[in-house]
Formats: structure tokens, C-alpha cells, sequence
């Protein structure tokens, strides 16, 4: 683990003024997070397949302000774009894949033994690029969170560096206490899953793409989820479902400066624990002018995402446009 800034675990030196900085919301994500922690170390794995999908099926049923809250703003974002879809299903299914994750994490705490099932789309793509010797940049877009797609390519044999941040699972606005005790903890199921955590800088500098950079001359591959704004660097809009969205150029940047391929990757659940991860065709646009590839880029990547979101709306977190930056990079 690369640590550009901060800790990549809980701090052992979380002092009184830490403590104080606590907030309301502090405690509470850490109560569900040693709660869940707990239960997964008691409960025999064996019941993952066989009890845990009816439980958390129910419990979604019974949270019925939060699954009509959902269906409202997907009906929102996509109802002109699909007319025909059943909202309340697709609502129900994010519900669905939002709790079973949050069981994954708890699971994914303890071990990489866990009962989803993972395959990989396009796997060829990556593993031909890695062949070639220039390492290989995956894009990632915000579906089914983070731990499905980490745990696929891990099982596919992809060692991942993973752009992370120190603030990844603290509650926002971050407090001392949320960035060295939960978000270490929130962050460490993902751990398991790569062979490198780089955490960027929470007070800016550039240290993380010089580490990236260097690994990618490593012909590693390096995995940056970015379909948000980010504070780091400027952002370059594009349009997702007639509305502007904010893009981090990071991943077109460091794919010219190193002159590494660029492949989108998205990953999506198929029923109750399958993932399909899928690395898309490497992004092709013109390498004669730096501030055009970016901007062409993330063009490529917009469109990547539209589709994929259309195609699989249940399993698309849709934070970028709910005006979250959520975590700058995790």
C-alpha cells in the first residue's frame, strides 16, 4: 500500500481531539460497520447462498420510503429514455444490490473466501494490453460500488494498483476521527482485492501520479474509478442522459502521459450474488494533442456510461448525479 497522505489503517494514534471531532453520523457508520463486522464473524459462510438472499430481500421490502425515494430519481433521470421500463423493479433491484453489498463488505472483512459469483467480460482486452508491456489503465464507472468489480478481476488473476482516497467510507463532511479509524476500516474488504492501495493526497499535490506513472512503467494496471468531479484537478464536462456531468480528466491524462491503453470497466449484478464485470474496447481518439485526447476521452467514456446505465439501470449508483463527490477517488 502507497500511502501518498494519511494511513491506510486505523490510527493508532486517534487522540482526544480526534474523539471530540466525532459526529453523530460518525457513530452511527462505525456502529453498522463493528455491528456487521461482527455478525459475519459468527455466521457460518454456509448460510450466504442459502439464507441471506431471502433476508435481504425482506428487509428491502420493508424499507419502502427508501425504494420509492430511489424509483423517484431514476424515474427522473431515465424516464425519458426509457419509457417503457418498470421503474419500481429497477428501484427494488438497486435496494437489493446495495444491501447485499453491504453483507459482501462484512464478509470481505475476514476473508477473500467469499459466495459471490464473479466472471469477466473482455478479459482478453486487458490481459492482450499487459502483453505489450505499456501497463494498462482501467476506468472505472460507478456500479455495484466497489468490492464486485476489485473481487472479479482479482479472481481473473489482474493484480490492481487502486487510486483510493484516505477519506473512502467516512461520512461526509469528514472528521478526524471518520478518516483515521472508519474509513480505514470501511476501506479494507477492497484492500484484500488489489495488490496496491494508492491514496491520493487530501490536501492536493501530485505524488499519486508519480506513483501511478511508475507503475504503470511496471506494466501494471492501475484502476481509477472516475465518472465524478473532483477538487484535484479541473474538470471537463460531457453529456450522460441530455445533462452536463462533471468528468475527472485523471485517467485520459495519465493514459497520454504514460502511453498506457484506456479501457472503460463497469460491472453489474445479474441476480442475487452474480457480477459481470466488463472491460470495453480500449478508448480511441487522436494522441497528436494532449488537451483534445483528454477532452475526446472523457467523450468516449460519457458514452460508455450512458449505455451501460440504460442497459442496467438497477446496478448504477447514479451518485455523479445526485452532486456527490463521493470519496474523490475509492
Amino acid at each position: 500500500m502507497t500511502n501518498c497522505t494519511g494511513t491506510g489503517r486505523p490510527s493508532a494514534k486517534l487522540t482526544l481531539r480526534g474523539m471530540r471531532s466525532a459526529s453523530g453520523s460518525d457513530w452511527s457508520r462505525l456502529a453498522k460497520l463493528l455491528g456487521g463486522f461482527v455478525i459475519a464473524r459468527v455466521l457460518p459462510r454456509s448460510l450466504d447462498r442459502q439464507v441471506v438472499p431471502g433476508l435481504l430481500r425482506r428487509s428491502v421490502r420493508s424499507e419502502g420510503s427508501w425504494v420509492a425515494r430511489v424509483e423517484g430519481q431514476v424515474l427522473e433521470l431515465l424516464g425519458s429514455h426509457l419509457p417503457e421500463a418498470d421503474f419500481r423493479a429497477i428501484a427494488l433491484g438497486y435496494c437489493q444490490m446495495i444491501r447485499e453489498i453491504q453483507w459482501l463488505r462484512c464478509r470481505a472483512f475476514w476473508t477473500r473466501d467469499v459466495w459471490i459469483e464473479t466472471n469477466v467480460d473482455g478479459l482478453h482486452r486487458l490481459t492482450g494490453a499487459l502483453e505489450r508491456g505499456r501497463g494498462a489503465i482501467l476506468w472505472g464507472a460507478s456500479f455495484c460500488e466497489t468490492l464486485p468489480v476489485r473481487i472479479a478481476l482479482y479472481r481473473a488473476g489482474i493484480g490492481l494498483v487502486g487510486l483510493s482516497s484516505v477519506t473512502h467510507g467516512a461520512p461526509s463532511p469528514h472528521s478526524r476521527f471518520g478518516v483515521q479509524l472508519i474509513a480505514p476500516l470501511y476501506s479494507a474488504p477492497d484492500d484484500r482485492f488489489v495488490s496496491e492501495r494508492v491514496n491520493v493526497a487530501s490536501g492536493g499535490g501530485d505524488e499519486h501520479l508519480r506513483v501511478l506513472k511508475e507503475k504503470l512503467g511496471q506494466n501494471e494496471c492501475v484502476y481509477i474509478k472516475g465518472d465524478h468531479r473532483t477538487s484535484h484537478h479541473r474538470n471537463i464536462p460531457a453529456s450522460v442522459f441530455s445533462r452536463s456531468l462533471d468528468f475527472t480528466p485523471l485517467p485520459p491524462a495519465l493514459a497520454w502521459d504514460s502511453k498506457s491503453p484506456l479501457f472503460p470497466v463497469h460491472v453489474v449484478r445479474e441476480g442475487p450474488g452474480r457480477y459481470r464485470a466488463a472491460v470495453h474496447p480500449a478508448i480511441e481518439a487522436n494522441r497528436r494533442d494532449r488537451s483534445e485526447f483528454i477532452h475526446a476521452s472523457v467523450k468516449g467514456f460519457a458514452a460508455v456510461l450512458e449505455r451501460v446505465a440504460a442497459q442496467d439501470p438497477s446496478s448504477w449508483e447514479r451518485k455523479p448525479f445526485l452532486g456527490q463527490v463521493f470519496g474523490e477517488y475509492h
